[in-house]
């Protein structure tokens, strides 16, 4: 319980709305199973954890909520 599933981007990045997706694989290329999952945003000042639900009969997850330097926005 509350392991690193998969790092998807980490690197410095410009403010603004940026978006990711996410093939439901780990980290070593396994699919993942259906289910609940947390996801994390940090930047200098702000981190916030939010719950997503994959659902492995869809292609690909598209997290669309990744604002970077717009924490009242997220």
């Amino acid at each position: 319980v509350g392991q690193k599933v998969r790092t998807l981007r980490s690197e410095t990045m410009q403010p603004g709305y940026h978006s990711m997706v996410w093939d439901g694989r780990n980290d070593v290329g396994s699919q993942v199973a259906t289910g609940m999952y947390f996801y994390s945003i940090q930047t200098g000042s702000f981190q916030a954890t939010k719950k997503m639900l994959f659902l492995n009969n869809l292609n690909e997850l598209v997290l669309k909520k990744a604002l970077v330097g717009k924490p009242g926005l997220f």
